[in-house]
């Protein structure tokens, strides 16, 4: 295989075989392959009418879903160049069992729940009704009692303010993980493409002119709308369920029935917070290796 990086250029590449996809995944949309690639050194490569993807870090590569029409695939034929031992990761149960099912050389896969990306019913967050969202909805109300609301749908031009925020909220972490400033990265590179995915849909709250939060998202499938990243200043109680709701109601299109706020990562205070929103369902991920 002939490797390549991420650039813009690679877009229309990606392109032409994610719209042959069925079993999309937010980690497979270009925005989050370029946006990440720096992180973990993502490159991708075209052989057998698939798009490859190659995750190369602390010594260790792995696979990641092959993007193209994977149901006229032979995967005999398709993996006979990769030797034994090759790892696949962040792999969708759907494609993984028929890779399985026709190519003795797939080991059993393992579930990898930290991998898995949390759905949720656009309409649920748009609203926040019902007993199960009660207490969303009190930081909600709360919210909009101390501060009112200020919700703007943002573009290109507000990059500065978006990305002087994200700052502001690294500065104010504790935690000195080298993942979160990672997380700013990979913001930077996502930003950087705002203006060749249609898709995109940015939002954020403001209170007294300044910019205390926002979401920036893209769309997945007809769908499904994904989040790739969400800040908020913590100071601002309730911000995040309001951005939320607001985000969902006023930039998602109601076409959308599903919101997905990507997955996990074994974080368990990111897996309590995204649990009481209640999700409706998964993208359900798996991992195996070659024989």
């Amino acid at each position: 295989m002939q490797f390549f990086p991420f650039t813009r250029d690679t877009y229309p590449l990606w392109l032409s075989f994610w719209e042959k996809t069925r079993n999309r995944t937010a980690d497979m949309t270009f925005i989050n392959l370029f946006g990440w690639a720096p992180v973990y050194g993502l490159e991708a490569a075209v052989e057998g009418n698939l798009f490859w993807v190659r995750r190369t870090q602390n010594g260790e590569c792995a696979f990641w879903m092959p993007l193209g029409d994977t149901h006229e695939i032979d995967w005999n034929q398709a993996l006979s160049s990769f030797p034994a031992g090759t790892h696949f990761e962040r792999i969708p149960v759907a494609i993984a069992k028929q890779m399985h099912e026709t190519c003795p050389r797939v080991t059993d896969p393992i579930d990898t729940p930290d991998q898995n990306e949390y759905l949720y019913e656009r309409s649920a967050l748009a609203s926040f009704t019902g007993r199960k969202l009660h207490k969303k909805r009190s930081h909600i109300n709360a919210f909009e009692r101390l501060y009112g609301v200020d919700y703007r749908a943002l573009t290109p031009k507000d990059i500065s303010a978006i990305t002087a925020l994200s700052e502001a909220w690294l500065a104010a972490q504790t935690d000195s993980d080298a993942s979160l400033r990672s997380e700013h990265e990979a913001l930077v590179g996502m930003l950087s493409l705002w203006d060749i995915d249609p898709s995109v849909r940015c939002g954020g709250l403001f209170h007294e002119n300044r910019l205390i939060g926002y979401d920036f998202g893209s769309a997945v499938s007809d769908d499904m709308f994904v989040i790739h990243v969400e800040k908020g200043l913590a100071e601002y109680r309730g911000v995040y369920p309001t951005l939320v709701k607001y985000f969902a109601e006023q930039s998602v299109n109601p076409s959308f029935t599903y919101i997905n706020r990507e997955q996990d990562l074994v974080d368990a205070g990111l897996r309590y917070s995204k649990m009481t929103y209640q999700p409706a369902d998964f993208v359900r991920k798996v991992a195996f290796s070659l024989r």
